[in-house]
């Protein structure tokens, strides 16, 4: 680690807590934006002025070592393990609505797939790094079914997780649990979204009890400073023949006296297995990437960040509804 002066760690800690405001901060966070911006600076790469700005001349050497392990390039191609393990790449396509004049924006991931151990919390160590306890807020199927069962009116015999891997950080805005009502079945029966944020922690979990049908829910956080936790949610996952995921559609819109308005957002999140070679993203640069956006978004002050207005009577976050 760097030791950072105090202006130095104060100004890359608010870049990241301002962007994330729900977000916990760690030290690995505020180096990976470091090494991040300096690089840019480097390529002079696009950087809002509240990163540029960040002095980091003086800690020039001592960043180019700690980044002389990371890959030269953002997309690292990896050996596909023999581990058993599924392997997606993933785009997320972003679309703001309103206010206008705001560019789409699509960013990539690499995510694994594991089962979930019936009753015991699990490591499960793969090619993008490992899935622990601590990262999810379902870690088993027992789990899984001491919250839901009743909603879904059976118990989940299988639970497979889809999600970003950690790699000393991790970057986690959503992440996929499937049920199966037999282990052995080749379709999930219902599904589990589970919303975090850019610097790895599970949020809020939302309950789709079909697949293809739509769940909508309050979000219940805020992982942006743009996005109120009584924002609601309208969320539909699809899966393909072979049970991998496809798409997995996602809008948010204000509640306002107890009526919605127009989506303000839509994302497209959508899979594809990985055969072959992987590709993946260290968290560091999706972090960094994310941070900029938000800042960069931020300083046109055009979109709301007042979060002060709370619905009476709001549903509990991550409820389901048909």
């Amino acid at each position: 680690m760097i030791n950072f002066s105090q202006d130095i760690e104060d100004k890359l800690y608010r870049a990241i807590k301002g962007s994330f405001p729900d977000a916990k901060v760690s030290d690995e966070d505020l180096l990976a934006l470091a090494i991040c911006i300096q690089r840019a600076k480097k390529s002079n790469g696009d950087l809002p002025d509240a990163l540029r700005s960040i002095n980091l001349a003086p800690y020039q050497s001592a960043l180019d070592e700690q980044a002389a392990s990371l890959p030269s390039n953002e997309v690292e191609t990896l050996d596909h393990p023999q581990d058993g393990h599924r392997y997606y790449w993933v785009e997320a396509n972003h679309v703001r609505h309103d206010p206008p004049g705001f560019p789409p924006f699509t960013g990539h991931l690499g995510m694994a797939r594991v089962t979930l151990d019936e009753r015991r919390p699990r490591k499960y160590k793969t090619a993008f790094g490992t899935i622990a306890p601590g990262d999810h807020l379902i870690d088993t199927v027992y789990e899984a079914n001491q919250k839901y069962s009743r909603h879904l009116g059976y118990e989940i015999d299988r639970l497979d997780l889809i999600t970003p891997a950690r790699e000393v950080l991790r970057f986690a805005a959503i992440s996929v649990l499937l049920g199966y009502k037999n282990k052995n079945d080749q379709r999930p029966s219902c599904y589990i979204l589970e919303a975090g944020t850019a610097t790895g922690q599970p949020k809020v979990l939302y309950l789709g009890r079909e697949i293809g049908k739509p769940i909508n829910a309050y979000s219940g956080y805020s992982p942006t400073p743009f996005a109120c936790p009584n924002h609601a949610y309208l969320g539909t996952l699809t899966v393909k023949d072979n049970d991998d995921p496809d798409q997995l559609h996602i809008s948010s819109r204000v509640i306002k006296n107890g009526a919605s308005e127009q989506p303000y957002i839509d994302v497209t999140i959508r899979w594809t297995l990985q055969t072959g070679k992987l590709n993946n993203i260290w968290p560091g640069f999706l972090l960094a990437r994310a941070t900029a956006i938000v800042l960069s978004r931020a300083m046109k002050k055009t979109i709301p960040t007042d979060c002060s207005e709370r619905v009476p009577s709001a549903p509990q976050a991550g409820a389901a509804s048909d």
